[in-house]
């Protein structure tokens, strides 16, 4: 799925992958008016679809920030296994 945030001038995307096998993935950008090249991006993994952070355990599954580039206006990246991937594009 995909929002526009207006406050803060940002498009993001949510993105899931629930098979076991890292999935190509490539996003068309058409239209937009871009400040940068550079996608920020947080993705959630666990090899454990049944799992969850509990008092005990608060980081079984937890928030990695990292960044992917645009180039021609798309984004070509890979989404690893069980993952589910948000990326933050400024407008």
């Amino acid at each position: 799925s995909a929002v526009i945030d207006k406050k803060n001038g940002e498009i993001i995307v949510k993105v899931v992958n629930t098979s076991d096998k890292v999935q190509n993935l490539s996003m068309i950008l058409a239209g937009l008016k871009l400040q940068t090249t550079t996608v920020r991006t947080l993705t959630l993994h666990t090899d454990n679809m049944d799992a969850d952070n509990t008092l005990q355990n608060p980081n079984i599954i937890f928030p990695i920030e990292g960044y992917t580039q645009i180039n021609d206006n798309k984004i070509n990246t890979k989404i690893g296994a069980k993952t589910f991937a948000v990326y933050i594009i400024k407008e």
